[in-house]
């Protein structure tokens, strides 16, 4: 049975034919209302992205079956239906997307397909593979012997790579992270228990994966529909389908892709590790037996965050506001176009390593201001396509919001002879412009990472349930203090702290042994490793820095105090200067023995040498040489 449907727009988006709906229709919509159209700009049938059987009726053979683990098959044909089974769940899921969205749909006939390009290149990008969580605490645990990247969440190779002609710090292939297993593992093996932790913990935003188990606020799909299909924060779907279920979580909230990914979207995953989902938004963690006067907390869950674990207005003057680009108006999309989001079809170190995008593709330097490129188009650092045009004398940002929004370009400011000898290249020229223009910079000095033996919890690698859950409990964090080093472009810009000492809990006897954590638990426990450090293979602790762009730009005359990072006459600041630049803040203080006290701002030794493992490729602490012009040069 079919139903007239209407206008079809092919691949190339010039050609318009008619098509029929589907028996899916006699469900999904009643009397022409009902589920929305997914596809806004070319309106695709059902089948043509989830499968199934388009002249049904019936649900039992209309909808895919999910295989049978009853059935005795053929690996191929298990292979050939699980597949099948996958792209009716998720369209966009990673194994089947070039069926659904790239040159496997029928539409694409003998072109590139829909989005054969996307495709191809978010295979390799850091969202697919999370090839820097992957390696970098392996690194400076003692996991790894190497910075290099070896491996990701899921075998990878980049057929077209050529050593001879690659870019330098791309690589051809990186191997899957094993499956997590406990066999032949005993508790009290710390290294061994941190490797299953990462297994576990660190692979939950990867785009392979999709779960009705999430928090609230965490709820998404897999592959592009990880991005591009919005989730209500509860995980419920709204959608006008009249068969939806309203009450069972893990759907969509509406049945129509998002082009581009919501702020939201973005968060769901960037609310953890350098937690620029949350800052960029004026949002950081409420930390442990915070002082809650003259402040605002979330008070419904948000974000994967429990009630009031939030602070959302940060004293009366905000000492944490959003970013200035978030409150005009700008999105995430806004900034990271389509390579940073999908990657450009190499398999990069880490992030930052990947991002494109650079402060002055819209404001210029401050003796030049932006200008298009050779095809007449404004492009980012990456060569990403700008929403930049002019209007009259003025440059302008088509922002995702619809908005004109005007670009402040730098040499406009006329700013006086000190602040324009400041910008050049023989003195701030090396410096990442949020170098300064960061208006807040969070550190998690201490973030305690725990396995607990007593529970169990599904892995995002394969989905299998296990034992084991990680967790994370902040211990000591601050958001006004500011750490720099040298950033994977070789730049200065703004660090991280987050020093995550590990332990692992197990199931404990009261009778027999001495059981020290939740004692009111039904299942008493203790600590098998207690705040383990590894050490890496060049003997240095797993104390983490890393590079990190805060994304808390403030107004302009907000900037950092040059008194930051120079010193006063009478080096009257000399110690908060040389804090700056890793020689510590005095704390906190880390001690798991009683001969034992590890400064955990601290980056540098008294002579310069890194202190830490520093795990990221690329980046490193100033050299002592650097430091010691920047403390030659007293504050204007």
């Amino acid at each position: 049975m079919r139903w007239a449907l209407g206008l079809l727009c092919l691949a190339a988006c010039t050609e318009k034919v008619v098509i029929d709906a589907e028996g899916c229709e006699s469900c999904h919509r009643r009397d022409g209302e009902g589920l929305e159209t997914a596809h806004q700009r070319l309106a695709l049938s059902c089948t043509n992205c989830h499968g199934g059987d388009p002249e049904s009726v019936d649900l039992s053979t209309a909808h895919v079956a999910r295989p049978s683990e009853a059935e005795v098959l053929e690996p191929a044909e298990r292979t050939r239906r699980d597949l099948a089974w996958v792209r009716f769940r998720w369209p966009g899921e990673p194994r089947v997307m070039q069926a659904s969205c790239g040159a496997g749909n029928t539409l694409g006939g003998t072109s590139a397909g829909c989005h054969q390009d996307i495709v191809d290149r978010q295979e390799l990008s850091p969202h697919r593979s999370l090839v820097g969580i992957t390696n970098i605490p392996r690194y400076e645990f003692g996991l790894s012997t190497g910075r290099r990247p070896t491996l990701a969440v899921t075998s990878l190779k980049d057929e077209s790579f050529a050593p001879s002609v690659a870019p330098r710090f791309t690589y051809g292939s990186l191997d899957p992270v094993p499956a997590p297993s406990l066999t032949g593992k005993r508790a009290d093996d710390a290294a061994a228990m941190f490797e299953y932790t990462l297994t576990k913990a660190c692979t939950r935003c990867h785009l392979g994966r999709a779960d009705a188990e999430s928090e609230a606020g965490t709820f998404r799909g897999a592959g592009c529909g990880a991005c591009h299909m919005p989730f209500a924060t509860d995980g419920r779907s709204a959608s006008a389908d009249p068969v939806r279920d309203p009450n069972q979580v893990g759907h969509v909230e509406i049945h129509t892709l998002s082009v581009p990914s919501s702020d939201s979207t973005c968060q769901a995953c960037h609310r953890a590790s350098n937690r620029i989902g949350l800052s960029y938004a004026g949002l950081r963690e409420r930390l442990p037996n915070e002082d809650p006067n003259g402040k605002r907390f979330n008070d419904t869950p948000m974000l994967g965050f429990a009630a009031g674990a939030l602070v959302i207005q940060d004293g009366a003057d905000d000492a944490t506001p959003a970013d200035l680009h978030q409150q005009k108006g700008l999105t995430c999309a806004d900034c990271h176009r389509s390579s940073d989001v999908h990657g450009d079809g190499r398999i990069r170190p880490n992030m930052g390593a990947a991002v494109g995008i650079e402060c002055q593709d819209c404001h210029g330097t401050f003796t030049t201001p932006i200008t298009e490129s050779s095809d007449g188009l404004f492009r980012s650092s990456g060569g990403d396509r700008l929403p930049i045009r002019r209007e009259g004398d003025t440059l302008v940002l088509e922002g995702r919001d619809g908005q004109l929004h005007p670009l402040t370009q730098l040499p406009d400011l006329r700013p006086n002879p000190d602040l324009m000898a400041s910008h050049a290249g023989a003195n701030h020229g090396e410096l990442e412009c949020y170098a300064c223009h960061s208006g807040w910079n969070p550190n998690f000095w201490e973030v305690d990472r725990i396995l607990d033996l007593r529970k169990e919890s599904p892995s995002y690698l394969d989905g299998n349930v296990g034992l084991g859950t990680a967790q994370e409990q902040i211990v000591s964090a601050s958001f006004d203090r500011l750490l720099l080093g040298l950033n994977v472009d070789g730049k200065i810009g703004t660090f991280m702290a987050e020093t995550a000492p590990f332990s692992v809990i197990t199931a404990c006897n009261p009778t027999a042994e001495n059981c020290t954590e939740d004692l009111d638990n039904l299942v008493p426990g203790r600590r098998a490793v207690d705040r383990y450090l590894g050490t890496s293979v060049e003997g240095r602790l797993s104390l983490s820095f890393r590079p990190s762009f805060a994304h808390t730009t403030p107004d302009r005359l907000k900037v950092r105090r040059c008194d930051t990072c120079h010193p006063l006459p009478g080096n009257s600041n000399l110690a908060a200067v040389r804090a700056v630049y890793g020689y510590g803040y005095g704390g906190p203080i880390l001690s798991r023995t009683a001969s034992e006290a590890i400064d955990l701002s601290r980056m540098l030794a008294d002579d310069g040498t890194l202190m830490g493992a520093m795990g990221t490729l690329l980046a490193a602490p100033l050299p002592r040489d650097r430091i010691e012009k920047a403390l030659a040069a007293p504050a204007r």
